[in-house]
């Protein structure tokens, strides 16, 4: 797995409970077990959330996805106040 963080930074514990609260409910991202986390329909991110030393992190699935990557990156920040990253 490609281990670039893409908000640049490690959520706070509380920051990381409002992301998963909202990602169990959203149709467009997918829990997977096996790897850890959040994983968006298109499988270009992945948010973690069981899989230490990346919890909390977004991060990229496929690297050569650039505009992708970017588009949930901007939805994150905005989605979760995130933008002082």
């Amino acid at each position: 797995m490609f281990t670039m963080n893409l908000l640049q930074r490690q959520l706070t514990p509380d920051e990381i409970e409002q992301v998963n609260e909202h990602l169990k409910q959203s149709s467009e991202f997918s829990y997977s077990i096996m790897e850890g986390g959040y994983i968006s329909n298109d499988h270009h991110v992945i948010f973690c959330t069981d899989r230490e030393p990346y919890v909390g992190m977004l991060m990229p699935l496929r690297p050569e996805a650039e505009a992708e990557q970017e588009k949930w990156t901007a939805y994150f920040k905005s989605k979760f106040n995130l933008n002082n990253i």
